[in-house]
């Protein structure tokens, strides 16, 4: 269906069955496609918001995905890291040694790219891990403070690591971690408007960056829930942003389906 308001649209894909119980949204490649990752239908696609379910290159469940902003799109599943090298290359399985990860979920990933070098931020039921493409090691990270269970994971435009799940929001400055907010997050994401989505079991959450030290503003600009939007259901557990023309399309996933808010 469509929920309209003044300069605003949504737009939900609930009614496609394997666009349901989704995991991870990540856009990549030139002509707008949308990875979808889901626990039950494994990896699936859009493109130019026109669902193709054919094609489906991976069928394990997705827990997360992430894009590197040079053609390159990374995915975790319940067996492992996987990669995708340009916009119709192979995905290539990303060896992960229990000795070093343990034996948690891989649940998140966030990609920074420093001139050739890949650093794969990765989230898991047990902790934060870091994969170089240089040396191809994996390094825990982040024992001085409790992650908890990792769900969500972005870099903003300062360079600082949010870090999301059971223990709320924390956000690694050039000072040291700081916790954020107390609640528990399912999802984050930075737009390039420098606004900070936030996916909870409550709904989605609209945040602007704070100024100087401050990690945010101190209360949010907006709550989006079913009641007042087009989100396909209150429990938000993946978020992916595109341009589209003149405006900005946000994606939003859910165990119910897909909603996108066109503003």
């Amino acid at each position: 269906y469509r929920y309209e308001g003044v300069a605003q649209q949504w737009s939900n894909y609930s009614r496609y069955e394997k666009l349901q119980d989704v995991r991870a949204l990540v856009v990549g490649g030139a002509n707008g496609r949308l990875w979808l990752g889901s626990w039950r239908h494994g990896l699936q696609r859009m493109e130019q918001g026109v669902y193709l379910p054919d094609g489906n290159p991976v069928r394990s469940p997705v827990m997360a995905a992430a894009a590197d902003g040079q053609g390159d799109v990374w995915m975790a599943t319940v067996n492992g890291l996987y990669r995708q090298q340009g916009e119709n290359g192979r995905w290539e399985a990303i060896p992960s040694p229990p000795a070093t990860i343990g034996i948690g979920l891989l649940q998140a990933l966030c990609v920074q790219r420093e001139q050739q070098v890949t650093a794969v931020w990765v989230g898991t039921s047990d902790g934060l891990f870091q994969y170089r493409t240089d040396t191809e090691l994996w390094q825990p990270v982040a024992d001085e403070v409790d992650l908890g269970s990792i769900k969500a994971l972005d870099i903003d435009s300062r360079g600082w690591l949010w870090v999301g799940g059971s223990a709320g929001l924390h956000c690694l400055t050039d000072d040291g971690w700081q916790q954020v907010l107390a609640g528990r997050v399912q999802v984050l994401l930075f737009t390039d408007d420098s606004v900070l989505w936030v996916g909870t079991d409550a709904g989605l959450e609209k945040w602007q960056v704070g100024v100087g030290k401050r990690p945010l503003a101190q209360q949010p600009e907006a709550v989006f829930t079913v009641t007042n939007s087009g989100l396909a259901a209150n429990q938000v557990t993946a978020l992916a942003w595109q341009r589209n023309g003149d405006k900005q399309a946000l994606w939003i996933g859910s165990g119910a389906g897909i909603s996108r808010y066109l503003y």
